[in-house]
């Protein structure tokens, strides 16, 4: 086979902050030392089509997500030290797939915390939405019971 330490260069992380996403910062912490990858992490600030939201709300959401991207990014350090981080607003799985295509990332890595019910029947889940129209493999990493 040819060179497997050159298969995942780029790894792009979305992060809902959730304790599913914590979960699947290991297996991003796992891969990108395997690999010696470069990270970007992403946080969709969720707004869809013309949803108003008071600027005072959103300025504190962008806050509060610049804080929490900064942590994610920090527990990442990797030898490397190529993680970098950024917030975007809108369709989640849109989003993730365009800063996937934008950063030429060779994997999706995000967590299937996800909707149930009712919720997820009319809006579905970010992650299969993500599956279905990613350019690049992904990986979905399920929140282990008791964690």
């Amino acid at each position: 086979m040819g060179n497997e330490r050159s298969l995942i260069q780029r790894i792009l992380f979305a992060t809902d902050f959730s304790t599913c996403a914590r979960h699947a910062e290991q297996y991003v912490t796992f891969l990108a030392n395997v690999y010696g990858a470069a990270v970007h992490v992403v946080h969709v600030l969720e707004i869809y089509g013309e949803m108003y939201v008071p600027a005072i709300l959103l300025e504190q959401r962008q806050r509060e997500t610049a804080e929490q991207l900064t942590e994610v990014a920090r527990r990442l350090m990797l030898p490397t030290g190529a993680v970098t981080h950024r917030p975007i607003a809108g369709i989640p799985s849109v989003l993730i797939c365009e800063a996937a295509m934008g950063d030429n990332a060779d994997l999706i890595v995000l967590g299937t915390r996800g909707r149930t019910g009712l919720e997820h029947i009319l809006l579905g889940s970010t992650a299969e939405r993500v599956l279905t129209m990613a350019p690049c493999p992904v990986l979905t990493v399920r929140e282990m019971n008791g964690s």
